[in-house]
């Protein structure tokens, strides 16, 4: 996370306006922040559904691991897609897991591989769907299989 110096100046002058931070015994005892371990990855859909490949197309899955979330963040003020969730015929699946993650990829793999050119979307069953809006925040189980929402 980062916060921006002019922020971080703003927030200073609003606190000695106010007359300072409140000095109690218990603020003296909080432990001084520390770096907390973190990972993630910021990804941009900039190209329409319709000139995906197969696989970018195809509902996927952010992370296996069970206790992992993923977030999408709309910011755009148009209506771009928002988010599907789907689940997949073959195995009735709508969420991965660690135990199952590898045999559903290789399925999945195999699956458009043998179907060259045939639509993505006869594979899924879409289950839900969250319409964009500006500055509207998601959150779901990163194995949760989901795409833009296919044609």
């Amino acid at each position: 996370m980062y916060i921006c110096d002019e922020c971080v100046d703003l927030c200073r002058e609003i606190i000695e306006e106010e007359g300072g931070p409140a000095k109690t015994k218990t603020a003296q005892k909080v432990p001084p922040p520390r770096r907390l371990p973190g990972y993630g990855f910021f990804g941009l859909a900039t190209v329409p559904h319709d000139r995906m490949a197969a696989g970018q197309a195809a509902p996927h899955t952010d992370a296996h691991r069970l206790h992992s979330f993923a977030t999408v963040h709309y910011l755009g003020r148009t209506d771009l897609g928002g988010t599907a969730f789907y689940r997949h015929r073959a195995t009735g699946a709508d969420l991965v897991t660690p135990i199952g993650s590898d045999k559903f990829n290789h399925l999945r793999r195999k699956e458009l591989e043998d179907r060259p050119g045939a639509p993505v979307a006869e594979l899924y069953e879409e289950i839900d769907y969250i319409e964009p809006r500006f500055n509207r925040l998601i959150l779901y189980r990163a194995g949760q299989l989901h795409s833009a929402r296919m044609p």
